[in-house]
Protein backbone atom coordinates (compact mmCIF):
# COMPACT_ATOMS: atom_id res chain seq x y z
CA UNK A 1 0.00 0.00 0.00
CA UNK A 2 1.14 3.59 -0.60
CA UNK A 3 1.31 4.61 2.99
CA UNK A 4 2.61 1.20 4.48
CA UNK A 5 5.92 1.46 6.61
CA UNK A 6 6.16 5.30 6.84
CA UNK A 7 8.51 6.41 9.97
CA UNK A 8 6.13 8.85 11.34
CA UNK A 9 9.27 9.90 13.67
CA UNK A 10 11.64 10.84 10.84
CA UNK A 11 8.50 12.21 8.91
CA UNK A 12 7.88 14.30 11.80
CA UNK A 13 11.83 15.17 11.69
CA UNK A 14 11.74 16.69 8.07
CA UNK A 15 8.58 18.54 8.31
CA UNK A 16 10.73 19.66 11.11
CA UNK A 17 13.90 20.50 8.70
CA UNK A 18 11.71 21.69 6.34
CA UNK A 19 10.00 24.35 8.81
CA UNK A 20 13.59 25.40 10.14
CA UNK A 21 14.99 26.04 5.89
CA UNK A 22 11.72 28.21 5.43
CA UNK A 23 12.37 30.10 8.75
CA UNK A 24 16.04 30.80 7.52
CA UNK A 25 15.14 31.55 4.05
CA UNK A 26 12.90 33.95 5.02
CA UNK A 27 15.08 35.53 7.67
CA UNK A 28 16.79 39.04 7.60
CA UNK A 29 20.05 37.31 6.69
CA UNK A 30 18.94 35.48 3.85
CA UNK A 31 16.12 36.54 1.43
CA UNK A 32 13.90 38.05 3.35
CA UNK A 33 15.20 41.48 1.67
CA UNK A 34 14.93 40.57 -1.83
CA UNK A 35 11.56 38.60 -0.98
CA UNK A 36 10.23 41.83 0.64
CA UNK A 37 11.64 43.79 -1.92
CA UNK A 38 10.08 42.04 -4.89
CA UNK A 39 6.61 42.18 -3.25
CA UNK A 40 7.40 46.34 -2.77
CA UNK A 41 6.81 45.63 1.16
CA UNK A 42 8.42 47.91 3.66
CA UNK A 43 8.81 47.20 7.62
CA UNK A 44 5.51 49.50 7.76
CA UNK A 45 3.44 47.39 5.70
CA UNK A 46 4.98 44.07 7.11
CA UNK A 47 4.43 44.72 10.49
CA UNK A 48 0.58 46.06 9.61
CA UNK A 49 0.01 43.45 7.96
CA UNK A 50 1.06 41.14 11.05
CA UNK A 51 -0.33 43.49 13.21
CA UNK A 52 -3.55 42.02 14.60
CA UNK A 53 -2.47 38.41 13.28
CA UNK A 54 -2.04 35.80 15.45
CA UNK A 55 0.94 33.91 14.55
CA UNK A 56 0.22 30.56 15.63
CA UNK A 57 -2.35 29.79 13.72
CA UNK A 58 -0.47 31.07 10.34
CA UNK A 59 2.74 28.33 11.92
CA UNK A 60 0.54 25.42 12.42
CA UNK A 61 -1.10 25.39 9.14
CA UNK A 62 2.66 25.54 7.81
CA UNK A 63 3.36 22.71 10.06
CA UNK A 64 0.57 20.90 8.74
CA UNK A 65 1.17 21.95 4.68
CA UNK A 66 4.95 20.87 5.65
CA UNK A 67 3.89 17.53 7.29
CA UNK A 68 1.61 16.33 4.36
CA UNK A 69 4.93 17.31 2.15
CA UNK A 70 6.68 15.05 3.92
CA UNK A 71 3.97 12.10 4.10
CA UNK A 72 3.77 12.05 0.51
CA UNK A 73 7.66 11.91 -0.10
CA UNK A 74 8.01 9.33 2.53
CA UNK A 75 4.99 7.50 0.22
CA UNK A 76 7.13 8.17 -3.12
CA UNK A 77 10.03 6.89 -1.55
CA UNK A 78 9.21 3.48 0.24
CA UNK A 79 6.59 2.77 -3.29
CA UNK A 80 9.16 3.98 -5.74
CA UNK A 81 12.04 1.79 -3.69
CA UNK A 82 14.59 4.54 -3.81
CA UNK A 83 18.07 4.11 -1.91
CA UNK A 84 20.64 5.97 -3.52
CA UNK A 85 21.39 9.71 -2.86
CA UNK A 86 21.88 10.08 -6.47
CA UNK A 87 17.99 8.99 -6.81
CA UNK A 88 16.76 10.76 -3.71
CA UNK A 89 18.15 13.89 -5.25
CA UNK A 90 16.40 13.36 -8.83
CA UNK A 91 13.21 12.55 -6.99
CA UNK A 92 13.13 15.72 -4.97
CA UNK A 93 14.17 17.42 -8.44
CA UNK A 94 10.78 15.52 -9.95
CA UNK A 95 8.54 16.32 -7.30
CA UNK A 96 9.71 20.31 -7.33
CA UNK A 97 9.87 20.63 -10.83
CA UNK A 98 6.18 18.50 -11.25
CA UNK A 99 4.58 20.53 -8.91
CA UNK A 100 6.17 23.67 -6.86
CA UNK A 101 7.92 25.01 -9.96
CA UNK A 102 4.43 24.68 -12.17
CA UNK A 103 2.58 26.28 -9.61
CA UNK A 104 4.70 29.52 -9.08
CA UNK A 105 5.35 30.08 -12.40
CA UNK A 106 1.33 30.01 -13.22
CA UNK A 107 1.52 32.96 -10.36
CA UNK A 108 4.11 34.95 -12.22
CA UNK A 109 2.73 34.53 -15.51
CA UNK A 110 -1.04 34.38 -14.34
CA UNK A 111 -1.15 36.16 -11.33
CA UNK A 112 1.63 39.30 -11.85
CA UNK A 113 4.22 37.97 -8.85
CA UNK A 114 7.79 39.23 -9.82
CA UNK A 115 10.42 36.93 -11.27
CA UNK A 116 12.23 37.56 -8.19
CA UNK A 117 9.78 36.50 -5.81
CA UNK A 118 9.51 33.77 -8.41
CA UNK A 119 12.73 32.68 -8.14
CA UNK A 120 13.30 33.30 -3.89
CA UNK A 121 9.76 31.48 -3.83
CA UNK A 122 11.36 28.26 -6.17
CA UNK A 123 14.37 28.24 -4.49
CA UNK A 124 13.02 28.08 -0.99
CA UNK A 125 10.86 25.27 -2.26
CA UNK A 126 13.92 22.75 -4.02
CA UNK A 127 15.70 23.48 -0.69
CA UNK A 128 12.81 21.96 1.43
CA UNK A 129 11.60 19.63 -0.72
CA UNK A 130 15.19 18.39 -1.38
CA UNK A 131 16.40 18.58 2.48
CA UNK A 132 13.33 16.28 3.03
CA UNK A 133 13.97 14.05 0.52
CA UNK A 134 17.15 13.48 1.95
CA UNK A 135 16.36 12.80 5.51
CA UNK A 136 13.59 10.35 4.69
CA UNK A 137 15.65 9.13 2.11
CA UNK A 138 18.33 8.02 4.48
CA UNK A 139 16.84 7.49 7.87
CA UNK A 140 13.17 6.61 6.93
Amino acid sequence: MFFENINYIVVAVATLVGMVIGFIWHSPWAFSGLWMKSQAWGEDRLRAKKEGKPMAPIWAITAVATLVQAVVISALLNSLIVSSIGAMIILAIAVWAAFALPIKLFDVLFGGDSWTFFLVSIGHELAVIAAMTLVIGIWG
